[in-house]
């Protein structure tokens, strides 16, 4: 976001009055038609596919979280409203690629960027927000469990802290338990995919019992790229710094030895 107002480049969000130096979206039909845009430069590039990113705070997560979207408009309020934006995005991505190529990851349960919420809300609004997506038989539904407290951490940068008082999650809690058969269930055509922090063990598991399609595994490799599941030998804080030049541990690797 700095960067954009650097450039003085817009900073777009559902709506103003959660933060500052924000710039309200007036019609999201207009940023609807430049997602639609964008993939279908990508399919003309020769990508594969197109994976949606709702989590983390950003725009898409942006419309489904109430404290940050206050539109009061069909894009804002009730749960059905605050995922119109988010399933519009969708619907114009699948005229393009067709649903079997799509994807969306999801973290109910994230709390980066400010963008947590209660459990109650998070429940009403992923039970809809999941039964729409698979409705429309996307390829996979990536569902991360950041925010939850699993007792561990690969990195001190992703290091869980307390919930906010009135958004704290149930003992032991992680998405998969609540959503989990929503997604993957006898007759679904979309995928579930886990994310964040599982082991290998854990996603073995999972894996032959049945429970998950696939599962993404993403700080390991970049900690230590070409040796799968490696200690990372490189310090915790590799992969956002502090680093004197951005490249610094990005894409100074050298290469693999095969």
């Amino acid at each position: 976001m700095p960067m954009l107002r650097d450039t003085g480049y817009p900073v777009l969000a559902p709506s103003k009055g959660y933060t500052d130096n924000i710039t309200q979206i007036e019609d999201p039909k207009v940023i609807i038609e430049q997602y639609k845009n964008a993939v279908a430069l990508a399919k003309e590039a020769g990508f594969d596919g197109i994976e949606l990113l709702s989590q983390g705070g950003y725009l898409l997560h942006n419309f489904l979280c109430s404290h940050s979207n206050l539109r009061t408009d069909i894009y804002g309020g009730s749960v059905e409203n605050r995922c119109r934006f988010v399933l519009e995005v969708a619907d114009a991505i699948i005229e393009i690629w067709g649903p079997r190529r799509i994807g969306i990851k999801i973290c109910p349960s994230d709390d980066y960027n400010d963008s947590a919420v209660s459990f109650k809300e998070l429940s009403e609004t992923y039970d809809y927000l999941i039964r729409q997506l698979v409705g429309r038989k996307l390829s996979y539904i990536n569902l991360s469990r950041r925010g939850c407290a699993i007792g561990r951490a690969q990195d001190d940068y992703f290091k869980s802290s307390p919930r906010p008082a009135g958004k704290e999650l149930p003992p032991n809690y992680e998405p998969f338990y609540q959503f989990g058969h929503l997604i993957k269930y006898p007759g679904s055509e979309t995928m579930l995919m886990v994310n964040h922090e599982y082991t290998v063990a854990e996603a073995d598991s999972l894996a032959k019992g049945g429970q998950i399609d696939l599962v993404t595994f993403g700080r390991p490799f970049i900690y230590n790229p070409g040796i799968p599941f490696a200690e990372n030998d490189r310090g915790k804080t590799v992969n956002y710094g502090p680093y004197t030049k951005p490249d610094e541990n990005y894409n100074d690797w050298p290469y693999a030895s095969l």
